[in-house]
């Protein structure tokens, strides 16, 4: 017998383009939805950590399209650039495009929120209340015992490209843009790939993305342990 879903009960369906998705993300947040079921997670619990898990999956796929939106912008720009005049003499001309930038400044913030939302999940395994990523840090560092030194081991191996990228967004979010990104550059008649401090912007691109990718594989692991059973943290 068919069953009716009752008029007074709106049904809502979300579908994600799966073109738009990367496979690895859904393979790490299921295998940690597994260790949380099998850690004896209470049906609250589990609800409080569902949505994290869903803003997860949705800023790693949204950090990987803001870095192919950069790269192919990136690609395209250069090939404009072969059959431009060389610049001869004392002079430089810097090429300012406004898409890339942009598309750079979102890659960065993306990244940052990320942090956020990784922080929550953490929060969420250790029982405490909901903490943004600077928060997590000074409480993992006031208490570092049991499962949350492991935790901390991890987030002191990444401060580097932490401060990195938060001093990026700060400035992105306070100042409106970032002066240490400069755009293709033509002088003495070689053309200068775009630079964010010290690296090539695709080489950043490509380091941040492998840093946090890095980062996400070694913390979800540490979360729900099948061993622990729920115990206390």
């Amino acid at each position: 017998m068919d069953r009716v879903i009752p008029s007074n009960i709106k049904l809502s369906v979300h579908m994600v383009n799966p073109n738009q998705e990367f496979q690895p993300f859904n393979e790490i947040i299921e295998e940690l939805v597994i260790r949380a079921w099998k850690s004896k997670i209470t049906e609250n619990q589990m609800a409080k950590l569902s949505p994290y898990l869903t803003n997860l999956k949705d800023q790693l796929n949204a950090i990987r399209y803001h870095q192919r939106q950069f790269l192919f912008r990136l690609r395209l720009l250069y090939l404009e650039q072969i059959p431009l005049e060389p610049i001869r003499g004392n002079a430089s001309v810097v090429m300012i495009d406004i898409p890339l930038r942009c598309e750079l400044e979102s890659f960065v913030s993306k990244i940052r929120s990320c942090l956020d939302v990784i922080a929550k999940l953490v929060s969420c395994y250790l029982n405490a209340k909901e903490m943004t990523h600077g928060a997590l840090l000074r409480h993992l560092e006031s208490s570092n015992k049991g499962s949350k030194k492991n935790i901390l081991t991890i987030y002191h191996r990444n401060l580097g490209w932490f401060k990195e990228t938060k001093e990026l967004r700060d400035k992105i979010i306070h100042d409106g843009t970032f002066n240490a990104f400069r755009g293709f550059e033509h002088e003495n008649g070689l053309i200068s790939q775009p630079k964010l401090n010290d690296f090539t912007a695709e080489h950043f691109c490509f380091k941040q993305w492998k840093q946090l990718w890095s980062f996400t594989n070694d913390v979800l692991p540490l979360l729900y342990p099948v061993q622990e059973m729920n115990e206390k943290h």
